[in-house]
C-alpha cells in the first residue's frame, strides 16, 4: 500500500502496489489508482483557503494536514468534469483507503454535492477522516462529512460552546487535564464500521452531531445506542434552530463569521 505521504503529485502511480510506481509522467495532473479505479489530481500549488472558503472555512493548517487537493474523478465513472475539493480518506498507518470528491462552485446544480472513488467497502472503512489518533480524555464529536471533522479538530472553542451542555464533570474534568476535541466521520448516515468501536474507546466521550434531517436525526440515535453498547459513552447533539440540513460546518462557518 503506498502511503498519503510518498505520493508526488505529478507522476501515475498505483496506490495498491507496496509502493509508488511512476507509470507515466504528467506535469500537469497526476492519476492515483485505489482498486483500480484512476482520479486525477492536478498538480497546482499548495491550496489557498480562500479558494476553499466558497464551500467552508477550512484552516491552511487542515489543508495541509489532511493533504486536501483540486482535481476530478475518472470520467467513465462519473459524467461530472469539474474540479472538486479531493479528500484522502486514510488508514492509521498513512495508506489510502478510497479517495472523495466534494463539489465547488464550478460544478452544476445537477452534479453530486459528494463522489467517491470505486472499489471500497465500509468494512474496513478507517474512521474518517484519518490521521489522528483519538488519546485518553479527548471527546470526540462525530459528524457526517470529513470537512466538518477536520473543522471540529481545528476550532475546538467554538465546538464546546455548543456541546458542553453534554459533556459529564468527569469528561470536563478530563479536557482540563489534556484532553483534545477531536474530529470524526461517519461520511454518510447509513455507514458503519465495526473496526472504528477500537479507535473510540479512549475517549471519554463521543458526542454525535449529524445533520439536522430525518435521516441524520434517525442515525444519530442509532449510533449513539451502538456505541453505548460497546462500552462507549455517546450522546446526542439536537439542533433546536429549526434550519433543514444545518449540520456542523454551518456552526462553524456562522461562528467564524460572527467573530470577522
Amino acid at each position: 500500500m503506498v502511503k498519503l505521504a510518498e505520493i508526488v503529485f505529478g507522476e501515475t502511480i498505483e496506490v495498491n502496489r507496496p509502493r509508488p510506481v511512476a507509470i507515466k509522467k504528467e506535469p500537469a495532473q497526476s492519476v492515483v489508482r485505489t482498486k483500480s479505479r484512476y482520479i486525477t489530481i492536478k498538480n497546482l500549488p499548495p491550496i489557498s483557503a480562500d479558494i476553499l472558503h466558497q464551500y467552508k472555512p477550512i484552516p491552511a493548517d487542515a489543508i495541509k494536514t489532511f493533504q486536501l487537493k483540486i482535481g476530478t474523478l475518472p470520467e467513465w465513472q462519473y459524467k461530472c468534469r469539474h474540479d472538486r475539493l479531493i479528500v484522502p480518506i486514510v488508514r492509521p498507518d498513512g495508506t489510502i483507503h478510497h479517495i472523495r470528491g466534494r463539489a465547488l462552485a464550478d460544478c452544476k446544480p445537477d452534479c453530486p454535492k459528494w463522489l467517491a472513488s470505486k472499489g471500497w467497502t465500509t468494512a474496513d472503512m478507517p474512521l474518517p477522516p484519518g490521521g489522528i489518533p483519538v488519546q485518553t480524555n479527548d471527546v470526540v464529536v462525530m459528524v457526517e462529512n470529513a470537512i466538518d471533522a477536520m473543522m471540529v479538530t481545528y476550532h475546538p472553542e467554538f465546538v464546546f460552546e455548543l456541546i458542553r451542555y453534554k459533556l459529564t464533570t468527569k469528561v470536563l474534568h478530563g479536557l482540563v487535564n489534556g484532553g483534545n476535541i477531536k474530529g470524526a466521520a461517519v461520511l454518510a448516515s447509513t455507514y458503519w464500521s465495526d473496526l472504528w468501536i477500537p479507535v473510540l474507546k479512549p475517549a471519554s466521550q463521543v458526542v454525535i452531531v449529524l445533520d439536522n434531517d430525518p435521516a441524520g436525526i434517525k442515525a444519530s440515535v442509532r449510533l449513539a445506542n451502538k456505541l453505548n453498547k460497546n462500552g462507549i459513552l455517546a450522546v446526542v447533539h439536537k439542533w433546536n434552530n429549526g434550519k433543514e440540513k444545518y449540520d456542523m460546518g454551518d456552526y462553524l462557518k456562522d461562528c467564524l463569521q460572527k467573530g470577522e
